[in-house]
């Protein structure tokens, strides 16, 4: 049924939910559902991206100093942790 809701074919989408589901149980809210899930999915592939990393907040960018520095460090000490 996502791939269908996905694929804006709702009304077959509730008749496979009907299918699933016991009778009279409401198949318009999971269907809702669905399409709320896929648009934030959507919006969340979007949100993340290069940008963190090429152009870095100062707080973002104290973390990955912070992290790159120890990895060196442990490195150049030659310590296995």
């Amino acid at each position: 049924p996502r791939w269908l809701v996905a694929k804006n074919r709702n009304r077959e989408a509730r008749e496979v939910l009907k299918m699933i589901y016991p009778d009279g149980y409401d198949v318009d809210v999971i269907v809702t559902e669905i399409k709320d899930t896929i648009e934030k999915e959507s919006i969340a592939e979007h949100a993340v991206g290069w940008d963190i990393i090429l152009f870095p907040s100062p707080a973002f960018k104290r973390m990955l100093m912070v992290g790159v520095g120890t990895a060196i460090a442990q490195q150049a000490v030659g310590i296995d942790a």
